[in-house]
């Protein structure tokens, strides 16, 4: 959103967007799609973008939306009494943590050095062969197959910031569409790089299993 904006008409073009998204039956987490919307405002609303971030709960989107409109029409009432109306507008408790996406994993909500999936020092395992082995292989597909749903979302938010930086209005369907289909093409392809990932983890395995 350009400074001076209309604040309603923005906000109303961002819904249009994820309801055309939701048409497409691409659901974006709504966690997500408050922190995009709060993100897409302009500079002199860095006060109120404080004030909401500084509260250990995130606003839904259609309570931020209310928020986004009050604060365009009231203009200069102080950031304060907004910071501390925020917990009473929400009904869902979020913990406002680290929301970027693992460079390692893919997955969204703790940074690369904190990744689960990272290799950690060998210990002792007396059941090489029992169930500890197959559930960890089962928890390295489940989590690869985790990081794959959260990249196609991250595609889609990424798409959504392009949004933001062209004209909503004059966006067509048509256009979403190929935008959809190319990162549709994109998550199929991580698809693919994950089970090879997987394939080699099995063989890798395989071959410990050998040695042993």
């Amino acid at each position: 959103m350009s400074e001076g904006g209309d604040v309603r008409d923005h906000v109303n073009k961002f819904s249009d967007i994820v309801d055309r998204l939701g048409a497409m039956d691409i659901q974006v987490n709504k966690d997500l799609l408050s922190i995009m919307l709060l993100f897409s405002l302009p500079d002199s609303y860095e006060g109120f973008k404080c004030a909401i971030e500084s509260r250990d709960e995130l606003l839904e989107v259609e309570a931020l939306k209310v928020k986004i409109l009050e604060k365009s029409e009231v203009g200069s009432n102080s950031v304060v009494e907004l910071a501390g109306s925020v917990r009473t507008e929400n009904q869902k408790s979020y913990k406002y943590e680290f929301n970027g996406y693992c460079f390692k994993c893919g997955k969204q909500g703790h940074k690369s050095p904190e990744c689960p999936t990272q290799s950690k020092p060998n210990k002792p395992n007396f059941r090489r062969n029992g169930p500890d082995k197959q559930n960890k292989q089962y928890r390295q597909e489940k989590q690869c197959a985790q990081a794959d749903d959260d990249t196609l979302q991250y595609i889609i938010l990424n798409l959504l910031v392009l949004f933001q930086v062209v004209d909503l209005g004059y966006l067509t369907v048509a256009v979403l569409h190929i935008y959809v289909v190319i990162s549709n093409y994109l998550s199929l392809l991580m698809k693919k790089l994950m089970e090879e990932s997987i394939w080699l983890v099995k063989l890798a395995v395989k071959s410990k299993e050998g040695n042993c």
